[in-house]
């Protein structure tokens, strides 16, 4: 389904066949924060270890990377224009309010411990 990559918990999407929605459901215990990136993108290669920090720095959240170049249906079903691009899921469902456009490493912080103190409500 996923592999998971050497880190805390982020795994990398790697097949084709499976709709993000179904790896969300499959988590949906965890909050989801979903990485649309791509090799070739210099701003995604500067937020890739910020994502290990996050992954070790918020341990309830699980983190899901995307590569666009390989997913590139996933990446129509979701309208990804720019990268990277962070969509935050709580119970399974993305929270649009939460999305991150481009390397904003402070607005993601900001917007995952949102995600968290809304599940607190």
């Amino acid at each position: 389904m996923f592999s998971e990559k050497e880190g805390w918990y982020v795994s990398t999407l790697r097949n084709t066949e499976i709709c993000c929605n179904k790896i969300i459901e499959t988590h949906n215990t965890f909050k989801t924060v979903v990485d649309f990136y791509a090799d070739w993108c210099g701003p995604c290669r500067m937020m890739a270890p910020k994502i290990e920090e996050f992954s070790k720095v918020f341990p309830e959240v699980k983190f899901i990377k995307v590569n666009t170049d390989e997913q590139t249906e996933l990446s129509r079903e979701y309208s990804i224009s720019s990268l990277p691009t962070f969509y935050i899921f709580v119970n399974g469902k993305r929270d649009e309010s939460l999305d991150v456009i481009g390397a904003r490493e402070g607005m993601l912080r900001e917007n995952i411990q949102k995600a968290l103190d809304k599940i607190k409500q």
